[in-house]
């Protein structure tokens, strides 16, 4: 049988529950008013205690090496020129690019004769003397461009374009403030005229027309010829290109651009051209520290487009792993001052940020994403480097690379430091093949300047 429960015993049992509930609730929350850093040391044999350590007195090697090739993007900025430096010597900025044919024309599947040649080159700054134009040559492509291959800054141009100049220098000039105007032989336009495909109407109203056009035309080469007095490096934004011909009856003309974003095309994918940007440095009587590991320099150097890096090695990393054992790594921080006061790092231009990569011998340069660290600020980084104009330096945040190398995940004990640029399509700091950037730092030799490393680790006694 059932038995009933009284209204007022119902609801003397929920008031007992309830506060049986409050009760063991407080019980609870009493327990997690001690010291959380106590929390589970009874699992723990007695002799057994979590410490914190901090080491600042790890060796560190740093030197000064290059020429260092890096890989080529960014096709919205094209340096174009040369550069000389009474520190970092001189730059040269050049230029292997696919072209694009831009419109049809009926004509060209008659008899034709090229009238005018014209390249038209917009930039936007100039690196250097402002009022400097380069005198610009322009050659012929042998060798082409493997669409799938990555490319870097020091590529070999020997070999991989005809030596004949295609510019009529005395028809170069600026036709406007921030445009020149190169008028190329005509027999170049001819011969670019009779390109397999360009005579194809059919090829034309398809994508086909890129890949038949870059398969028999292997591009074209621009440099700065060797000029005396200043100088400097423009940031080239676009490229096109007219031929002017006739024909029996009629006049007419055919464009091409550098369409390194070719989005006509989009179903098919893109198929935008393919470009190398070739970088040259002459540090002849200039750091002559460079790439000599015999002595540590007091001044470490750094310079973009592939110019000089700085070589970082943790000698004595090894062993600490050794002697440590397998470790919590709380924070590594790590701090390179840089030479100069305040005016002159901002004269200068010295960046944000530094990068810096991981190296490993056969391995070139780890992956962007290993270690990878986002910036919670609208800069993403990698390992930090941040400046801090405060402290007169460069901040990084090793952290996760001292972590996975203590856990035996890494084994390189060598990091590689460039004058990098935010990336936005990666989101944090790339290497720099876009801009002209240069920066002194102290090195390890350095008597008033020293690089400051500290790593706080937690671990068993």
């Amino acid at each position: 049988m059932i038995k009933k429960i009284s209204p007022l015993k119902s609801r003397f049992l929920c008031i007992s529950g309830c506060f049986f509930s409050i009760v063991l609730l407080s019980t609870v929350l009493t327990g997690c008013v001690d010291d959380p850093y106590q929390v589970g040391l009874e699992l723990l044999p007695g002799d057994d205690s979590i410490r914190v350590r901090q080491v600042d007195t790890l060796t560190i090697e740093a030197y000064t090496i290059g020429p260092e090739g890096i890989p080529v993007f960014d096709s919205a900025n094209i340096p174009l020129g040369t550069f000389t430096d009474e520190i970092f010597g001189e730059t040269t900025a050049s230029l292997l690019f696919e072209l694009s044919p831009g419109n049809y024309n009926a004509a060209l599947e008659n008899a034709f004769t090229v009238d005018t040649v014209a390249m038209y080159l917009s930039y936007d700054v100039i690196f250097g003397d402002t009022l400097y134009r380069p005198q610009i040559e322009v050659y012929a492509g042998t060798g082409g461009i493997e669409k799938k291959t990555r490319y870097y800054s020091d590529y070999d141009m020997n070999g991989q374009y005809d030596p004949v100049n295609l510019v009529i220098p005395a028809a170069e000039y600026t036709d406007s403030i921030k445009r020149i105007k190169l008028k190329l032989r005509n027999e170049f336009g001819q011969s670019l005229l009779q390109t397999t495909g360009l005579n194809d109407s059919v090829a034309f109203t398809t994508y086909k027309i890129d890949s038949i056009f870059d398969a028999n035309f292997k591009g074209l080469y621009l440099k700065a010829a060797k000029q005396t007095g200043d100088r400097g490096i423009l940031n080239i934004k676009s490229i096109n290109l007219a031929v002017y011909f006739h024909t029996s009856s009629d006049t007419s003309y055919m464009t091409f651009s550098f369409s390194p974003y070719d989005d006509r095309y989009t179903v098919h994918g893109p198929l935008g051209d393919k470009f190398i940007k070739v970088f040259n440095h002459d540090y002849t009587g200039k750091i002559s520290s460079m790439n000599d590991f015999s002595q540590q320099d007091s001044a470490l150097y750094l310079k973009s487009l592939g110019g000089t890096q700085v070589k970082l090695v943790f000698p004595s990393l090894e062993q600490l792993k050794q002697q440590i054992g397998r470790v919590s790594v709380n924070s590594a921080e790590m701090f390179i001052p840089f030479l100069g006061d305040l005016d002159y790092i901002k004269e200068n231009y010295y960046p944000n940020q530094l990068g810096m990569r991981i190296y490993e011998d056969g391995f070139s340069y780890l992956p962007e994403d290993v270690l990878y660290q986002k910036s919670n600020n609208s800069i993403g980084n990698y390992m930090n480097g941040s400046i801090d104009t405060t402290a007169m330096g460069y901040k990084f945040i090793l952290t996760g690379y001292i972590h996975e190398y203590m856990k035996g995940n890494i084994t390189s004990n060598e990091l590689r430091l460039f004058a990098g640029q935010n990336d936005t399509k990666i989101g944090h700091t790339n290497f720099n093949p876009s801009f002209y950037t240069r920066m002194i730092l102290a090195g390890t030799g350095n008597p008033d300047k020293k690089i400051t490393f500290k790593i706080a680790f937690t671990y068993i006694d």
